[in-house]
């Protein structure tokens, strides 16, 4: 019996990516896609690729628009355009549907038709998505961490940023606030290593943040915190062999894949919130009807 092992590929999508996918298994098995989070790329899904591309799927982890090795995301300035509506033109670039659009391209640039589809973190809305709005490709659906839903009903009223206000006015910033300030994303670019680092392990099952995240004493962290402090203040750094699920050398991969590429891109996700608001309104109250499986834990990773 052949053991397959992970290899990357290139795939045009039709939709101005050439994207770059980690795949593993016979490319004639059922396609099964993977999508990942934040701050995540493809890499991320190397143990399931592995398992499940020896067992009879053509198994893809592809790092999406604005992550690891896709290229053809980058902005691109016009002198003879306002820069303003450039720059706007660019961050919905991002939004969800342009980015279910970027996966659609993909399975027909793999040749396939159909595929089961699964999602962690920011990666499952994009695979709930894409499996709302075309059932007739992403026929099963797995979303590991994040439940999604269709809107409960259509309102003008901007519940998000009235939301972001309010926390704003007691003293305190969501992780989304502060990931869309360009101070931070500077200050990221500039502590790769040690921000990958802490935010994997802080939301994983082994930090002490992670167990006290629903606990009476802190309820907050990491998603939350006093408006004074920044991650790197509030978040941890591992001990030696706190972090022995993820190696060295995939530390090494994703500071390469992130040093080539900075977070700029990977941002314009959170800043398409608003807009994927209105736009999914368009599907208000619609129920799906195929096979789904959730798997939903206070914190859960798939590093």
């Amino acid at each position: 019996m052949s053991c397959f092992e992970i290899t990357k590929r290139l795939v045009n999508t039709g939709n101005g990516l050439i994207m770059n996918c980690y795949t593993c298994g016979n490319e004639k098995g059922p396609l099964f896609l993977m999508l990942h989070g934040f701050p995540e790329i493809g890499w991320s899904y190397r143990h399931q690729l592995r398992y499940f591309g020896n067992k009879g799927f053509y198994a893809v982890a592809p790092d999406q628009r604005g992550y690891g090795q896709t290229k053809g995301w980058e902005q691109k300035k016009d002198k003879d355009q306002d820069q303003d509506k450039d720059e706007n033109s660019y961050i919905q670039s991002f939004d969800l549907f342009n980015l279910v659009k970027d996966i659609i391209g993909l399975t027909y640039g793999l040749k396939y038709e159909k595929a089961i589809i699964m999602g962690h973190d920011w990666g499952a809305p994009i695979a709930f998505w894409c499996s709302m709005i075309r059932p007739d490709i992403f026929q099963k659906l797995i979303l590991l961490s994040n439940p999604c839903s269709s809107p409960n009903e259509i309102t003008i009223e901007d519940t998000y940023t009235n939301a972001m206000k309010e926390l704003t006015s007691k003293g305190m910033i969501h992780y989304h606030q502060w990931l869309c300030s360009p101070k931070t994303i500077d200050e990221i670019n500039q502590n790769i290593g040690n921000f990958l680092k802490s935010c994997l392990f802080s939301c994983s099952s082994s930090s002490q943040m992670s167990k006290s995240f629903s606990s009476e004493k802190n309820q907050l962290a990491p998603i939350m915190w006093p408006i004074s402090q920044s991650w790197f203040e509030i978040s941890e750094l591992p001990k030696e062999n706190e972090m022995n699920w993820f190696s060295e050398n995939d530390l090494k991969i994703y500071i390469e894949n992130w040093k080539e590429t900075n977070f700029y891109g990977s941002i314009n996700w959170f800043k398409n919130i608003n807009r994927e608001r209105n736009l999914t309104q368009l599907y208000t109250k619609k129920n799906f009807k195929f096979p789904c499986y959730l798997l939903q834990e206070s914190m859960i990773g798939i590093n």
